[in-house]
C-alpha cells in the first residue's frame, strides 16, 4: 500500500475516535479560532430545520387525498415562456432566486 494512502487512513482512523469526544459545535468553535474553514454535517432529519431550506422554500408539505400529510420536494428552479395567470401565481410564490422569466432556452446557440 502506498504511503500516502496509509497516512490518509491512518487520518480517518483517528478522526473517528477523536470527533465524538466533542460537540459539533465545540469543532466548529475550535476549528473557526485556529482558521480551519468546517461546515456541519446535516442529517436527513437536520435538513427540514436548515433555515436555508427553509427559506428557499424546498419543503413543501402537502396533503393527499388518501395518504394524509407528506413533505414534497419542490423543484429547484421553474421556467416558463409567458406569464399565464396559473404561471404568474404560482410562479411569483416562489423566491425569486427561484424564478427564471427568459423565453425560449436553446443550450445550441
Amino acid at each position: 500500500m502506498k504511503p500516502s494512502l496509509l497516512s490518509g487512513i491512518r487520518i480517518y482512523q483517528y478522526m473517528a475516535q477523536a470527533l465524538p469526544e466533542k460537540a459539533t459545535e465545540e469543532w466548529r468553535a475550535l476549528l473557526a479560532e485556529n482558521n480551519i474553514p468546517a461546515s456541519r454535517v446535516n442529517t436527513l432529519d437536520d435538513l427540514f430545520d436548515d433555515p436555508q431550506l427553509k427559506a428557499s422554500g424546498l419543503f413543501v408539505k402537502r396533503e393527499h387525498r388518501t395518504e394524509g400529510c407528506y413533505i414534497e420536494v419542490a423543484a429547484p428552479s421553474t421556467f416558463f415562456r409567458r406569464k399565464s395567470t396559473a404561471a404568474a401565481s404560482s410562479a411569483n410564490d416562489r423566491p425569486a432566486h427561484r424564478r427564471v422569466e427568459s423565453g425560449t432556452l436553446n443550450f445550441f446557440q
